[in-house]
């Protein structure tokens, strides 16, 4: 039996050269990357359309588990977490900052005008409802439509990889 590592390997490997493969057949392909696209925004809008509306179960099962853990232990877990927060800001505001400063933009600027997808991700503890308008967004602001269909899935789907890997 195939582990999970490489099922995920051998299909990103085949969804990369299917991605080759239509950008150089070039026009001829257009009829297809229509459908492509097409299917893709039903299904981030039947996603979308399922956590914007499912309960989030999680926070609750979460918050009983913590209320039930001793006091001594929610101490260092409060502790991790708030650490882990400052790391996260540092990297976002500091680190993406200056990385946005040279490119000619501002990071802040850039944090308020991706709010809403912020707070859709806070709130669904998923980023999945948000890629649609995340990619939207992008575009409006002068990305390629090929470039946001490429990364920000892509980044999104590495992030969950990592985050399950590390649980």
């Amino acid at each position: 039996m195939r582990s999970a590592k490489e099922i995920f390997c051998r299909s990103w490997l085949v969804s990369v050269l299917f991605g080759f493969a239509l950008s150089i057949a070039g026009p001829r392909c257009k009829p297809l990357l229509d459908v492509m696209d097409s299917l893709t925004r039903a299904v981030f809008g039947v996603v979308a359309i399922l956590m914007r509306f499912r309960p989030d179960w999680r926070f609750w099962r979460d918050g009983l588990h913590h209320w039930k853990v001793r006091a001594g232990l929610v101490g260092p877990a409060g502790k991790i977490n708030r650490h882990a927060l400052l790391t996260s800001i540092f990297s976002v505001v500091v680190v993406l900052g200056l990385i946005a400063r040279l490119a000619g933009f501002g990071i802040l600027k850039f944090l308020w005008f991706i709010r809403e997808e912020i707070l859709l991700v806070l709130a669904t503890s998923s980023s999945e409802p948000s890629l649609p308008n995340l990619m939207a967004k992008l575009q409006r602001l002068g990305c390629s439509k090929a470039l946001v269909g490429l990364v920000v899935p892509t980044g999104s789907t590495h992030s969950t990889r990592t985050a399950q890997a590390c649980t």
